[in-house]
This record gives C-alpha cells, structure tokens and sequence, in this order.
C-alpha cells in the first residue's frame, strides 16, 4: 500500500512539472508573437509609406481615394498590432510607447500630404513625402527594430527559465523514484523481521504448551476427588429437572385449549370474509358505472374544448386581420408622410411619363404648384442644356437596368437652371410590365456654385484674377504638346517687377497690391489670342506664348510688355513708375520639361536684371550646359575632398650659386581613382570662386605642418621652410589669421617660421589696405610671406612698396620664354632689379634648362625653383633628394 501511494504521488507530481513545461513552453512563444507584431508593423509602415507616394503621385480623383483607403487600412492594421505588443508587454513600456508616438506623430504629416494633394499641390506634396514623412518613416523602422531585439532577447530569458524549471522537474522526480525505492527497500526489510517475531512467537507457544501437557499429569489425581462431588451436584439438578418437566406437561394443555379457541374464531372470521367478498363486488360495479358516466363526461369536455379552441383560433385570426390592417394603414400614413415632408424633390409619373403626383418639396424647388404639375409630361423640366443623346442614354438605362442616376439640368418656372442629382425607377407590376416611375432629386446647385468657385480660387490668382501657378502648368503643357504636333515653338516669358519691394516699403501693401492689378491688367492687353499670362506669386509673372512659327511672333509682344510694365500709374495720389525684367526661353529648342522651361526663363530674367534692368534676355542653353559641368565637377571635388583623394607633392626651392635647398614649396595633386594624378589646373579653377576653396587651403596648410612634424619625429633635420599658396578669397577673410592661430596650435613641435605663405600678387588689388594688415598678423604669429606671380599685377611697384612680403617670385610665364623673347628678358631683368632696390629676395620659377640658370644668375637672381631642378615630388623623396643633389658646375664657375 505505500509503495502504491508512494508511486501514485510521484505521478501526479510527473503530471505538474508536464504541465509547468507546457506553460513554459507558452511563455517560450510568448515573444516570438510579440515579434510577428513587430514586423508586420514594419511591413504596414513601408506599405503606408508607398501608399503615400501613390497619393502624392495620383492622377485622378479614383487613383487618390484608393491609395488614401489602402493608407488607412495598413494604419488600422497598424493600430491593431501596437495593442497586441501592449497586451503582451515585455517590460519596456516606455520602448513600445516611443515608436507608437512616433506613428502618432506621423499622422498630421500624412494629412498634410493628403490635403495638399487634394489642393492639387502633387509637387509639395511629393516632396513632404520624400522629407518629413521618409524621416519619420526611418525613425519609426529604427524603433520597431529596438522592439525586435527586445522581443528576440525576452525570447531567450523565457527560454532559458522553461529549460531550467523542466531541469528542476525532472530532478525533482528522479528524487521521488529514489525515495519510492528505499521505501520499498524499507517496507520489504518490515515484513522479514515481522516473519522473524511470528516465528518467535509461535516457539514459544508450543513451549507453552508441551509445559502445560506435563503439568496435567500431576493434576489428574486432584480432578478425581473433584468429580464425586460434581457427580452429587448432578443428582440435585436432575431432580430439580424433572419438576419443570412436571410444570411443561400442565403448560402443554392449556396451550391446546387456547388452539381450540383459536380455530372457532378463525370460522368465524372466514365468515366475515365472504360477506366482505360480496361487498366489495357490489362496490366494485358501482365504480364501473361511475367510470363509465366520468368517460362520457370527458369526451363531453374534450368537445367542448375542441369548440372553444376554433372559436379562439377565429378570434386570434380576426385580430391578425385587424392588426395587419391597421399596420397597412400605418404603412400608407407613414409613407404619405414621407412622401408629403421628405427633403428630396419626388415625381410620380404613369408609363408615359405623365404626372400623376409630386411632394412639396418639388412645389419648392420648381415654383409648379401641385395642380399645375399634375397631368403634364415631365420634360417640361427641360432646360436643353443636355442633348438629345443624353436623354436617349437615360431612357435606355430605364428601360433596360429600371433606374438611373446622375446628374442633370432641369428649369424652373420663372426661367431660371438649376442643377439636380436625381435618381429615377421604374415601378412594375406582377407580370413585369412598367407601370409607374418614381423620381428622388436633390437640387445641388448651391453646390455646384460653390464647387465652381473653389475651382476657381484653385486655378486663378485671387488678386489679380489671372491663372495662378496650378492651371499655368495646364496651359503649359498642353502648349507643348501642341508644339510638337504642329511643329513650332512655345516661349515661356518670365516677368519681375524692377524695385517692387521699396514700393511696398515706401507706400505700404494696399498701394503694392493695388499697382499690381493695374500692371496684370495693363500686360493682359499685350497678350496675342491664346496667350497666357498667370501670376505665380509677389510681383512674378509668367507668360506663355503658344504656336509661334519665328522670332517676329514673339519679339513685339516682349516690347509690349516692357512698354505696358513701364507706364506710370496712379494709385489714390500717388504716381507710380516700374519697369520689368524679363527672361524668355523657347521649346523645343530648349528640349526639357515645363519645369526646367519655367527654371530656365527665371534664369534668363535674372542675366536681364544684372545687365540693367527694363529689358529682356533670351536664356543661353551652351551657357546653362557649362554651369551643369561645373556643378557636377563642384560635386565631384567636393567627394574627393570628403574621401582624402588629395595629396602633396614638393618641388625644392635653391640656390644655383651656393648648391644650398632653400625650401621646399607643396603642391596639391588630386589622386584620382580613374584618371590617375591630376595637376591643380584641373579643378582649382572650378573652386576658385566657391567657399570649399578656403577648406582646401586649410586642409593644405595643416597638411604640410603635419609633415614637417613627421620629418621631425623620425630625426630627419630639414632647416629649411615649406611655402604653400593661399588662395585671394582664402586670404581676404577677415578671421583668416585666427584660423592660422588655431592651425599652428595644432602643431606645437613646429616652429611656425618654417611655414612660408605665398600669395599672388592680384590678391590686393582690391583692397591694399585690407591684405596688408592680414599679412601683419600673420607676421606676428612667425610665419613668412612670399609674393607669387610677380609681374602680372597692374601696378607691380605699388604692391612691391606696399606689402610686407620678404620673398618676391618673377612669375614662370616670363622665365619660361626669356631665352627666346626679349621683351620677356626685359621684364625679367626689371622685376629682379625692382625687387633688390626695395632690398627684398627674389626667385624666379620656371626654370627648365641649364641655360635659364645660367642667364638669371647673370642677372643677379640666384634663388630658383623649376623643372630644370626637380620635378614635384612626393613627401617620402624628399630627404634623398636633398642629400644628393648638386648644382651645375657652370652656375658655380
């Protein structure tokens, strides 16, 4: 018995740890769901995202409300899945609310794409769509992915918390079967030594009793004398026995004389018996008659019933009759109620359409009284704004579908349209054939007036009432398209008011605005038939010229709007005068879309205000194709600058007399990844006016001071200083010297008098004053200045007096050529005699050959720089280069 309850508990223990893996197995899954949650959000929020581009991109009313439907049912899918993650929250609730805020958040951007859309604004649409709501977008798929990784990492703990309950069960149960076998163990171990004390107790039993065996041995002796006086005590007690046998034999016969009176009365009560028999029979055919008469009083009962049951059938169906009656009677109230107050305008008319009834509402929209109606056709509604064909269409759906719906014109009695949405049946009876139509109409002509106006303000500029921007793109492009079926040219003109602003400034918004009706006015009269003009905001205007076969259709309609632009007009008491400027671009000649067309024409009217104002200018496709090529190398630089695709090269400064390096000048390179090493004039020219030209100049300066540090660090002692060349924009900056400050701070192991900066010497012609005092700064921190390119300035001598440069450089145009030209010789032989008089330093760059060394150290000039010498080189040839090199011997002699 224990051992059955010892293994009945450990089942039932087996059974719970089974059942606690199982719910560990649940909690297992739990996360996983929570992760299906998360990714289908995902997936509903690229979904909504690409619906979204489908609104912004929708061509037609259809196309828009199916991507706005689609919108909204992944964003109640959405909405669904945020509360499943809720419910089966994780621990994170702060994670799970930021990314549903954040689809919160999204919404109001989504119903600004939506109205914008709706506004018929596709384009600023569109671009909300690929800014603020892709932004969001990304935000939101960040945030769901830390979702994930939570989900994926509460995955593994519950995981890891099932493995080590179900661990603990089974070890739990191994114990119980160990515990059930010592109890078997134990209770085996019970029942030997219980075998064992049985097996004592029955020795010592039969001990007893071989000991008792022997005792009665000695005690038959005593019994004998016991059992005389036993047999004496007999005698007595049989004598005392045969007395009661005595009394017994007494006792026998009165109980026979009772048994003699019992059979007398027991006649008797057979007696009494057969008398009952007779009474009960008696008894018994009374009852029969009895149920004989309650038989036939039953089925007098169920006649009865059956009789008041038809006549309550008859009553119930008497009061159906009734109620339905009545019910019909409701149902024909409540339907002449309807048809006498409804809102919709309702004709009843015969198979010929003839009518036989109309609502009050019809008396109120039509001015027909109901006597008046009745009896006429219903085309005395006509207003022959529809055709015939469109009378034909509706009777054909009548008779084929038995209705129609839509929209028409009907008149009035005194005259006057209106529009209707009607919707008409055909009523037929049992056999099919039409017997009755029925027409519903809602007059919608407030409507279609309001309809009409928002149309309005939604292609036309409220001010001025010209086309505004939405239908100029209508006009635009059906002009185009028109242009290539016919084969001619459309001109786009882009008008500006010269000096708007200080009108408004000067005279206030009314008199700006009231001077802008007059001028729109006064240019709509120069329009040719079937010309455009629209505004499309502030005082721009935009012209589109259409079907014009040479320069003669469009040139005098450009003078009258000069003419009509420049007229003075009078706004209260004020005397105004504008002028215009204009830009003009032509199709196809100019072969983009009505966008760049527009862009193009802006372009041009901005050359034409720069060029003076008051004219037009056509735009210059070569002109724009060159500024696409220098925009698209702007891009590029700015990559290559991005991704360290410059590098330095050096060419060493000397002196051919003495055989002595006396600096090295860096040159930038650009590296490029397919076309190789590229020399500065292939993209400082196309920087030179653009701010990334100070970044590189920069760049070039911290460059060279990290060299110089690097040549240091390995023990490489170069006493000699590196030059750099800054650019006019660089060095004309007014914080140009902080920016210097800061560079050599940077590099606290170099000496800044090692760092020579040259500029050109066109750097100060615009502001001597200016340059000069950057140049002093700089000075100050302990760099040096070299003046490059000398000799190609407008005054030479006024920037050699003037600026505080130690190191003048003839420039190489002039020694390049010196050999050959004399007029070159001269100017070089003036420079170097004009730099030693102002006693300054003087080299000349260029030289290329042996010969060129020789003629300038017969000048005087012994520094040079130049191919003759070495050719730029990279920093890691440096050091070798100087140790090995040695001047001609003919420079030396």
């Amino acid at each position: 018995m224990i051992i059955l309850l010892v293994m009945l508990f450990a089942l039932l223990v087996s059974r719970e740890n089974t059942k606690l893996a199982e719910l560990n197995n649940k909690i297992y899954h739990h996360p996983f769901s929570f992760s299906v949650a998360v990714f289908e959000i995902n997936i509903d929020i690229l979904a909504m995202h690409q619906y979204m581009k489908d609104v912004a991109l929708a061509k037609n009313k259809n196309e828009l409300e199916v991507a706005i439907s689609l919108v909204e049912k992944h964003k109640n899918d959405v909405y669904q899945n945020f509360k499943l993650i809720k419910e089966r929250f994780l621990g994170n609730q702060e994670t799970i609310n930021s990314a549903y805020i954040t689809f919160v958040d999204w919404k109001p951007i989504r119903n600004e794409v939506i109205n914008l859309k709706f506004d018929k604004q596709g384009q600023l649409a569109a671009a909300i769509n690929r800014g603020k709501s892709a932004a969001y977008v990304k935000v939101l798929n960040q945030r769901m992915n830390v979702l994930k990784d939570l989900a994926r990492k509460k995955a593994i703990e519950f995981k890891s918390d099932s493995q080590n309950a179900h661990d603990a069960s089974k070890s739990y149960l191994y114990a119980m079967l160990i515990f059930t076998l010592l109890s078997a163990v134990m209770t085996a171990i019970f029942v030997i030594l219980l075998v064992r004390k049985a097996d004592d107790y029955r020795n010592k039993v039969e001990e007893r009793f071989y000991r008792i065996v022997n005792k009665s041995e000695v005690s038959i002796k005593k019994s004998e004398n016991e059992l005389k006086l036993a047999n004496k005590e007999l005698t007595l007690r049989n004598k005392d026995r045969d007395k009661r046998e005595d009394e017994l034999v007494i006792a026998e016969e009165e109980k026979d004389k009772l048994a003699d009176e019992l059979v007398i009365a027991e006649e008797e009560k057979g007696k009494r018996a057969d008398e009952l028999v007779l009474a009960n029979e008696e008894l018994a055919f009374q009852n029969a008659e009895k149920d004989k008469r309650a038989d036939e009083l039953v089925l007098a009962n169920e006649e009865l019933a059956f009789q008041n049951a038809e006549k309550d059938k008859r009553a119930d169906e008497l009061i159906i009759a009734n109620e339905e009656k009545e019910k019909r009677a409701s149902e024909l109230a409540l339907a002449a109620s309807v048809f006498t107050h409804a809102r919709e305008c309702i004709i009843i008319t015969d198979a010929d359409a003839t009518i036989i009834d109309v609502n009050d509402t019809f008396i109120h929209i039509t001015g027909f009284s109901r006597e008046e109606a009745i009896g006429q056709n219903a085309r005395m509604l006509q207003s022959g704004r529809q055709s015939r064909d469109f009378y034909i269409v509706m009777w054909h759906a009548l008779l084929t579908d038995g209705y129609w719906s839509g929209e028409l014109w009907n008149r009035r009695k005194n005259g006057e349209m209106y529009a209707e949405m009607k919707t008409i049946s055909a009523v037929q009876n049992k056999h099919g054939i039409i017997t009755h139509y029925v027409s519903l109409g809602n007059d919608i002509t407030p409507m279609k007036k309001h309809q009409d106006q928002l149309e309005w303000l939604a292609n036309y500029d409220v001010l001025t009432s010209l086309p505004n921007r939405t239908l100029l793109a209508d006009r635009l492009g059906q002009a185009m398209v028109q242009s290539q079926r016919h084969h001619n040219s459309v001109a786009v003109v882009f008008l500006d008011l010269d000096s708007f602003k200080d009108i408004n400034d000067s005279h206030g918004h009314d008199v700006g605005d009231e001077l802008l009706i007059i001028v729109s006015r006064h240019m709509k009269k120069a329009l040719r038939e079937g010309d455009t003009l629209a505004r499309i905001g502030g005082d721009e205007f935009v012209a589109v010229l259409a079907d014009l076969a040479s320069v003669e259709d469009y040139e005098p309609v450009l003078e009258r709007f000069l003419l009509a632009a420049s007229q003075p007009i009078t706004v209260g008491e004020v005397v105004i005068k504008v002028s215009a400027s204009i830009g003009v671009t032509l199709y196809p000649q100019d072969n983009v879309d009505a966008d760049l067309l527009m862009r193009h024409a802006d372009q041009a009217m901005y050359v034409a205000k720069e060029l003076g104002k008051n004219r037009y200018h056509f735009f210059d496709t070569v002109q724009d194709n060159a500024l696409k090529v220098k925009m698209e190398n702007l891009k590029t630089i700015r990559s290559a600058l991005d991704n360290h695709q410059f590098v330095l090269y050096y060419q060493p400064k000397v002196n051919m007399r003495t055989g002595l390096v006396m600096g090295i000048e860096a040159l930038i390179r650009w590296q490029h990844p397919e076309r190789g090493l590229l020399n500065p004039i292939e993209f400082l020219p196309v920087i030179e006016k653009n701010p990334m030209i100070i970044e590189m100049g920069e760049w070039v300066i911290d460059t060279a001071l990290t060299q110089i540090s690097q040549w240091q660090a390995v023990g490489i002692d170069l006493p000699i200083s590196i030059s750099v060349n800054i650019a006019p924009i660089q060095l004309r900056q007014p914080y140009f010297a902080e920016r210097l400050a800061t560079l050599l701070s940077a590099h606290p192991d170099v000496e800044p008098r090692y760092l020579e900066l040259e500029v050109l010497e066109t750097s100060a012609l615009d502001d001597f004053q200016h340059v000069s005092t950057i140049m002093d700064a700089c000075i100050k921190l302990g760099v040096n200045f070299a003046l490059d390119d000398f000799g190609t300035g407008y005054s030479s001598l006024t920037h050699l007096r003037r600026l505080p440069a130690r190191l003048i450089k003839v420039d190489q145009s002039f020694v390049r050529d010196m050999l050959v030209d004399a007029d070159d010789l001269a100017i070089v032989e003036g420079a170097i005699v004009l730099v030693k008089t102002f006693k300054r330093e003087v080299i000349a760059e260029g030289v290329e050959t042996i010969e060129h060394g020789t003629a300038l150290l017969q000048l005087g000039c012994e520094l040079a720089q130049g191919y003759g010498i070495a050719r730029p080189m990279p920093a890691s040839d440096v050091p070798a280069w100087i140790s090995d090199w040695k001047p001609d011997g003919g420079w030396q002699a």
